[in-house]
């Protein structure tokens, strides 16, 4: 079995996420298969996946995982939170969508166009100085998918670097659909990698 390396640790800004029952570890990585998933979109040649099981983490690891303190970590992390209610509420509509034809119908909508606005204000509060957050993208996923990204050959990637120059500081993911959604990630830089 793999040790879990002291890396990029994950702090929490909410008191009422409680990390220790929503995080696992998968006992490694594995080449994607025809029968990784449920995709439509085969994996390309070459893609990596999280090998199953996983399991929940030990203490020893949640230490190494988890910060509470964000003032004090030196290296780069990442933060879990919740969005706001009544910003939820506005983007309802988008988990009523049953097929993604209609994403950029309902996009238009002044509701969600205000949820929109309201999450743009929110993320502001949490925005890393000079940092651009000018960009955004929704969009709907195939359910059980192991992994979603997707290249300019049409096929899944798997895991990869999001950012190739190092660092991934604007990146921002919320779920805005009823069901889980997983973020995959190993803890370790890419001077660690």
């Amino acid at each position: 079995m793999n040790q879990l390396m002291e890396g990029i640790k994950i702090v929490c800004s909410d008191s009422d996420i409680n990390l220790k029952d929503r995080l696992f570890l998968s006992s490694g990585t594995e080449p994607a298969s025809v029968s990784t998933d449920c995709g439509s979109t085969p994996y390309c040649n070459n893609a990596l996946v999280p090998r199953l099981p996983w399991r929940s983490l030990t203490s020893m690891e949640q230490q190494i995982l988890f910060s509470t303190k964000l003032e004090k970590l030196e290296s780069l992390y990442v933060s879990i939170l919740n969005i706001p209610q009544n910003i939820l509420d506005c983007l309802k509509e988008l988990n009523k969508l049953e097929n993604r034809r209609f994403l950029n119908d309902i996009l238009q909508t002044e509701r969600v166009k205000k949820g929109v606005a309201l999450i743009h204000e929110y993320i502001e509060t949490f925005r890393i100085e000079n940092a651009e957050l000018s960009e955004y993208r929704i969009d709907g996923n195939e359910p059980k998918q192991m992994t979603v990204t997707v290249d300019s050959e049409r096929c899944r990637v798997g895991l990869h670097i999001d950012n190739q120059r190092g660092s991934s500081l604007h990146r921002i993911s919320i779920n805005l659909g009823s069901e889980p959604r997983y973020f995959l990630f190993i803890n370790l830089s890419i001077d660690q990698l």
